[in-house]
């Protein structure tokens, strides 16, 4: 069985965001993806950080940042991929809340984005 779970995530400025989506069973976060409604520049200092968070819920599963040197920008209503984080041993939820959280740095950009995320029923042990 696959889920795929979306979230709204809205800034202005150094404001944040972030979503707590109930899970009810066992689940293995697969991918995400995200589109920006008006677009992200990428920048050195004022950059925007869209993370889907493990099952401690602080270790980023999936992660896009507009930081230069990082993923980059985001095109407005372009679909991206976020980049995994390599870190399989907290994707599993079991009737865990999945987080999704926008931070920013610097004196931040606007952001206006939908996020999707893929989960899969995972096998209980």
């Amino acid at each position: 069985m696959e889920l795929l779970l979306h979230a709204r995530l809205t800034g202005t400025g150094t404001n944040t965001d972030g979503a707590y989506l109930p899970i009810k069973g066992r689940y293995e976060v697969k991918s995400a993806q995200v589109v920006d409604l008006a677009g992200v520049a990428a920048n050195g200092s004022n950059y925007a950080e869209i993370k889907v968070l493990g099952n401690d819920q602080s270790t980023a599963l999936f992660q896009w940042s507009t930081k230069t040197g990082e993923e980059g920008a985001l095109t407005q209503y372009a679909q991206a991929e976020l980049a995994d984080q390599e870190a399989t041993e907290k994707a599993i939820l079991n009737d865990e809340p999945l987080v999704v959280q926008l931070a920013k740095a610097g004196t931040g950009v606007n952001v206006d984005c939908y996020v999707c995320v893929r989960l899969v029923k995972a096998r209980s042990y």
